[in-house]
């Protein structure tokens, strides 16, 4: 049976891999739910619940002044990477490590299959599962604040709870419109990736359609080049792993408060992420509805 959880997490030195918008990954975040719900699930000693959807609320996000950017990286490697006109000027070379970090607090609402929901102790449950939190690390960073919220029967529940409790913020949705729009137009996925994520300027009404910032680009899969297999020297090498190469698109972020106060449910407004495979492609990736 679905029911709801609410995870609100606070946490420092967060890998956040998408400036100047200061954003963090929803595929991540699918990433670090799962492993919150196979620990939580090992400490009952059962399958207790398994994570169905999620939606991301950004509540602050603060960078630091000393980032890493293309760390490790040899100073006439970069300069070749400037001058070589052979490389698309629109394109961000993969093979620039960079590492940015940031502080920041997130609200996040999973839907979650409870089996035995009737049954289910939830003063316990919620003991285990945030002694879980305490734990983990989030988008590793260190989790300095925690507290869970739940299980709730219904999502006008778990409406309730965040506006009794003021929670504010930006929460994610997929906006790859404008994506294959460009695409479909013969740009490059570098160009329509750069242009879908650009202010666009309403000439008639002298206006900004989009605010700066508003869309990002984000990691949200990966393309599997060969079947998942054990590989030893791994950092967990009991679970299967694959070459890959990550897949983008772009995210829009709207108020927590259109979403939330909403009769509309989080599905239907295009807000509850889930994490797909697409068997065409070979891609692993979250989205929307």
């Amino acid at each position: 049976m679905i029911n709801y959880l609410v995870i609100e997490i606070a946490a420092d030195n967060i890998n956040v891999t998408h400036t100047p918008a200061w954003s963090v990954s929803p595929y991540s975040i699918s990433s670090f739910l799962h492993a919150f719900q196979e620990k939580t699930n090992s400490r009952c000693g059962a399958d207790k619940f398994f994570v169905e959807g999620f939606s991301v609320i950004q509540q602050s996000l603060q960078g630091y002044s000393g980032m890493l950017s293309g760390a490790g990286v040899e100073i006439k490697y970069k300069k070749h990477m400037v001058t070589d006109k052979t490389v698309d000027a629109h394109a961000i070379n993969h093979r620039i490590p960079y590492k940015l970090l940031a502080s920041g607090a997130f609200a996040l609402i999973i839907e979650a299959d409870f089996p035995d929901i009737d049954v289910l102790d939830p003063a316990e449950f919620k003991k285990t599962a945030s002694n879980t939190l305490q734990q983990m690390k989030f988008l590793d960073g260190t989790i300095f604040r925690q507290h869970l919220s739940g299980p709730f029967s219904t999502e006008t529940e778990v409406k309730k709870h965040l506006q009794d409790n003021g929670c504010s913020g930006l929460m994610y949705q997929l906006n790859d419109e404008a994506l294959q729009d460009y695409v479909r137009q013969g740009c490059s996925p570098a160009e329509a990736l750069l242009w879908s994520t650009q202010t666009i300027i309403d000439r008639d009404n002298r206006k900004l359609a989009s605010r700066p910032g508003s869309n990002f680009a984000s990691l949200i899969g990966y393309q599997l080049l060969e079947a998942p297999r054990k590989r030893e020297g791994t950092r967990d090498s009991s679970h299967r792993h694959a070459y890959a190469e990550p897949v983008f698109s772009v995210i829009k972020r709207v108020p927590a408060g259109h979403g939330l106060g909403s009769e509309e449910s989080l599905r239907d407004q295009g807000l509850v992420w889930q994490k797909r495979f697409h068997a065409e492609t070979n891609t692993l990736y979250v989205g929307n509805q």
